[in-house]
């Protein structure tokens, strides 16, 4: 069993540097890796999490919570083996249902004003024949699933509080497999930060494309590309962050790399040495303030565990979480989840505060954010990668199609969607009715708040 990382207490907040070379051809090179123990552990733990990844409460677990969290509602690991019974259960669907309204009322705000066409439709427009929307609920060994079946999905992991949730859930655990492997083989597990210096004003574009074409400049320096080879890289797996603050945009990048065993902190020094001097006049080159070296992190984790995957699978709309946190666990956790450091906030906190208070200069500040992550990727793993750790290839879009279940676990179906896509809270609260009592408490729900349906393949549906 892998022990807790040796994080930093805090780690600074930063942007990228990063590289795409690949991996050592020596770990293997022809994608016919088998998984070990620890890593398949790994993977049939998340198993059941993995087919629940399309619940429509999914929801981020913290290092604070669990090891692998229920996102949807179910026990942990950890809570079963510590025997918590009926009454955990049911805080924990409270809490996913809570999750799970305030993120149906912040897509509603997305359908009336986002810049994105694909944003406006998902979960407001349904895609079956007649218009109907199936109410589907899973029941698992451990866990159980509630979602809509119907309905149309954007799958933007930056945009759409609906589906990041359900895209981050498996790309959690797409990264526990990796880092239990790495951890199983004895490679030597890197975390790393870069930021940039940045000022109010600067649009984030410009600070992204900084970003990207800085790491670029890193990844083909002969300097640290020999120092990476001599080292025996194996690969990377990278992730974007974005807050907003009182300095204005602040985009970094975090990274985890995978070297061969027996690398020290010293020889990683060197190498943060020469990546940092390229960093830094790439940064200049562009008219940006010269970065601070305390700012660029490369540090050695001294035993990766399946939560260190926390930190790279973020971008999850979640209120419940503390603006003000400053654990460790929060820091990777929750990029869009957080609450930044020094004020600032992240760009779901932003769309929640307009949303409270109606302030157009938090939605001037979304619809950037908006605009700039289009069509960007969030998360990006090293050429080959996941073949050579046997971790299957699942685009975004893909993830955020999947629905719960199947047609046999539908318990009914709303005829009408238009009750719901004007009023968008009642999408969330009306699966958390199905999820505390199933078909009866959910019909009810319906037939308070008037949302027409029928059990059973409704009349000229054309379902299959």
């Amino acid at each position: 069993m892998t022990s807790v990382p040796e994080y930093l207490q805090e780690p600074p907040d930063a942007p990228p540097v990063l590289d795409p070379e690949h991996s050592d051809p020596s770990i293997n090179t022809h994608g016919s890796h088998t998984l070990s123990p620890a890593a398949e552990q790994a993977a049939e733990r998340g198993e059941e999490d993995a087919r629940s990844a399309s619940d429509e409460g999914a929801q981020p677990p913290t290092c604070e919570e669990r090891e692998i969290s229920t996102r949807f509602g179910s026990r942990s690991t950890a809570e079963a083996q510590a025997g918590v019974g009926k009454e955990g259960s049911q805080s924990e669907n409270a809490k996913s249902s809570e999750t799970r309204t305030a993120r149906w009322s912040a897509l509603g705000i997305l359908w009336d004003m986002s810049t994105l066409e694909r944003v406006r439709k998902c979960g407001r427009v349904p895609v079956l024949p007649g218009g109907c929307v199936g109410v589907r609920k899973k029941v698992r060994k451990k866990s159980e699933a509630v979602g809509y079946a119907g309905l149309a999905t954007c799958g933007s992991v930056w945009a759409c509080p609906r589906c990041s949730a359900k895209i981050m859930a498996v790309r959690r655990l797409e990264l526990g497999a990796l880092i239990a492997e790495a951890a199983d083989q004895g490679l030597t597990v890197v975390f790393g930060t870069v930021t940039l210096r940045h000022r109010k004003g600067q649009s984030l574009a410009q600070l992204w494309d900084a970003l990207t074409k800085g790491q670029r400049g890193v990844t083909n320096a002969t300097k640290v590309k020999r120092i990476r080879q001599q080292l025996g890289r194996v690969g990377y797996v990278r992730a974007t962050e974005v807050t907003y603050g009182g300095n204005g945009w602040h985009p970094h990048i975090h990274t985890l790399q995978l070297f061969e065993k027996g690398v020290t902190q010293d020889q990683l020094d060197e190498l943060r040495d020469a990546e940092f001097a390229v960093w830094k006049r790439q940064a200049v080159n562009r008219g940006l303030g010269a970065p601070m070296k305390k700012r660029y992190e490369l540090r050695k984790v001294a035993d990766a565990n399946v939560q260190f995957s926390d930190y790279f699978a973020k971008g999850v709309y979640d209120p419940s979480v503390p603006r003000a946190s400053k654990s460790v666990g929060f820091e990777m956790t929750g990029s869009m989840t957080k609450k930044g450091r020094k004020g600032s906030r992240s760009p779901w906190q932003v769309l929640e505060d307009f949303g409270q208070s109606g302030d157009l200069d938090d939605w001037d500040i979304w619809e950037q954010y908006e605009v700039a992550s289009k069509g960007k990727r969030a998360l990006v793993w090293s050429n080959g990668l996941k073949k050579m750790f046997g971790v299957g290839e699942k685009g975004d879009e893909e993830i955020a199609d999947e629905e719960v279940g199947d047609r046999d676990d539908t318990l009914f179906w709303v005829t009408d969607w238009s009750v719901i896509a004007g009023q968008s809270h009642l999408g969330g609260q009306l699966l958390g009715e199905v999820q505390r009592g199933g078909l009866a408490a959910g019909l009810a729900f319906c037939r308070q708040h008037g949302i027409p349906t029928a059990v059973g393949v409704p009349d000229d549906e054309d379902q299959g």
